[in-house]
C-alpha cells in the first residue's frame, strides 16, 4: 500500500500521468460526439470501462494494447470469477468436489495472468536496457525497486520479489478498473434519473468554464457542485463491499 501511494498515487505522479487521462478522455468525448451525430446507440457502461482500463494500463504498462494477448478479456474473466457465487462458501464439504468448476477456472486464469504479466515485465526489462530516455511507468518503478535490497537480520534481501511485483500489478488492475468505472456509471445513472440535479451541474460547468473547451483537472477546485455530486454518489453506492448507504 505504501509503495503504491508513494510511487503511483503521490501528487507528483498523479500530475505526471495527467496527459494520459486528458488524451483518453478526449478520445471518449470524440467517439460520443461522433455517435450522437449519426444517432448511434452507445453503451455508456462499456465506454466508461474502456476509458478507465486504458488509463490504468497506460499508467502501469506504458500502453493500453498488446497484440500477442488479450489482457482486457483475461482481467474481465478474473473479476467475474472473483464475484461468482460459490456453493462451497455455504456448504464447505462440497469444496473438494468443485461442482461449479470455479477452482479449476481460477487456477487456469491465474496461470494465464501470471504468464502475461511475466511477458510484460520481461518486455519492460528489455526496453529499459535499450532505451534509457523513454517515459517511466509503474512497472519501471517496480523494477528499479526490485533491484534494491534491505537489511533483514544481517542479510541483504530484495525489497520486493517478482511474485510480489505481479501481485501488486494485479491488485492495481482489478481494484482500479472496477471501483472507478462503477462510481462513474452510478453518477451518470443518478444524473439521468434526476434532471434537475443534472441541469444545476451543467449550469455550474457553463458558468465556470463555458462551452469553448473541455473541463480540465485544474478546473475541479472551482466546481463545488460537481464535488458534491461525486460525494453523494459515493455515499449512495460505496465502493467498499461492507459499507451501506447512510444518511448525510
Amino acid at each position: 500500500r505504501k509503495l503504491c501511494t508513494l510511487k503511483l498515487l503521490s501528487a507528483s505522479k498523479v500530475e505526471m500521468f495527467a496527459p494520459i487521462r486528458k488524451q483518453e478522455l478526449s478520445v471518449l468525448v470524440k467517439s460520443l460526439e461522433k455517435a450522437a451525430l449519426v444517432g448511434e446507440v452507445v453503451n455508456v457502461s462499456e465506454a466508461v470501462e474502456t476509458l478507465v482500463e486504458n488509463i490504468i494500463y497506460k499508467m502501469l504498462f506504458g500502453r493500453s494494447k498488446y497484440e500477442q494477448f488479450d489482457l482486457k478479456s483475461l482481467v474481465k474473466e478474473t473479476m467475474t470469477l472473483f464475484g461468482a457465487s460459490n456453493l462451497a462458501d455455504y456448504i464447505p464439504w462440497l469444496g473438494p468436489f468443485d461442482l461449479q468448476g470455479l477452482t479449476q477456472a481460477c487456477k487456469r486464469t491465474s496461470k494465464a495472468l501470471d504468464e502475461v504479466l511475466e511477458m510484460i515485465i520481461k518486455e519492460h526489462e528489455q526496453i529499459t536496457n535499450a532505451d534509457k530516455t523513454r517515459s517511466e511507468d509503474f512497472i519501471d518503478t517496480l523494477l528499479s525497486i526490485m533491484h534494491q535490497t534491505i537489511d533483514l537480520k544481517n542479510e541483504q534481501n530484495p525489497v520486493i520479489d517478482r511474485s510480489t511485483m505481479k501481485a501488486i500489478l494485479l491488485d492495481m488492475i482489478t481494484a482500479g478498473i472496477d471501483t472507478s468505472a462503477s462510481v462513474i456509471e452510478w453518477a451518470l445513472s443518478e444524473l439521468l434519473r434526476n434532471p434537475r440535479i443534472m441541469k444545476k451541474l451543467q449550469d455550474e460547468i457553463q458558468n465556470e468554464i463555458g462551452h469553448m473547451r473541455m473541463v480540465e483537472e485544474k478546473d475541479l477546485k472551482n466546481l463545488s457542485y460537481l464535488d458534491m455530486v461525486v460525494d453523494e454518489t459515493l455515499r449512495l453506492y460505496p465502493v467498499g463491499p461492507l459499507l451501506i448507504p447512510r444518511e448525510c
